[in-house]
């Protein structure tokens, strides 16, 4: 069964993000490159599974651990929009500094989230990558790919609001956590690559053999 995004619901989302208004933004397109960087693992952990009886219970897992990122990532698009509305709203009440800040820490927060999911992401591709069948070898490294853009779009969106924020003890740990995160995440997709690159060589030495 071919299945494809609603044409006025990718549309609609898309002339959002084109749109004049604060949100949805850079925080929202980068949750779906996520999930989409997810949902393309699930498909090649898939097809792995249903090739490789012997594997079939451990692939499942990591399926599964992909279905749940990319759930999770498909709700931080409007999870991101919502808090970023917020941050807006929170100017416009009158209700002081206090609201305005906590506001921007949940629109802090919630790219950070963003970012936790694409690095288990990369962890994900990299336990893969190992399994990926021959014709999805390229799918994973798109899938890769699309999860470390995810990333690095919302550090800079962390970065963004983080600016704004005035607690240095929350700024710190924010800036502490997502530095580990990049560097935890860029290791995986560093080790995800080069065993897709290897078995990739070793094919082409057996066909030219």
């Amino acid at each position: 069964m071919t299945c494809a995004p609603s044409e006025p619901s990718l549309s609609g989302f898309l002339g959002a993000l084109a749109s004049g208004a604060p949100a949805p933004a850079g925080g929202a397109a980068a949750a779906l490159c996520g999930a989409l960087a997810a949902a393309l693992a699930a498909m090649v952990g898939r097809v792995a599974a249903a090739r490789d009886a012997a594997r079939t219970a451990d692939l499942g897992v990591l399926v599964e651990k992909a279905d749940q990122l990319a759930r999770r990532l498909s709700t931080l698009v409007g999870d991101d929009t919502r808090a970023y509305e917020g941050v807006v709203a929170a100017g416009r009440s009158g209700e002081g500094a206090g609201a305005v800040q906590r506001a921007l820490v949940h629109a802090t927060e919630t790219p950070l989230m963003m970012a936790r999911s694409c690095r288990d992401v990369l962890v994900l591709s990299e336990a893969l990558a190992a399994h990926a069948r021959p014709r999805t070898a390229s799918d994973l490294g798109v899938a890769a790919a699309l999860a470390w853009g995810a990333l690095e779009a919302a550090a800079l969106t962390v970065r963004a609001n983080l600016a704004d924020v005035t607690d240095p003890g929350f700024a710190r740990a924010t800036e502490r956590e997502l530095t580990d995160l990049l560097a935890e995440a860029g290791a995986a997709r560093e080790r995800a690559t080069a065993t897709l690159a290897s078995r990739g060589r070793r094919r082409d030495g057996a066909a030219s053999s």
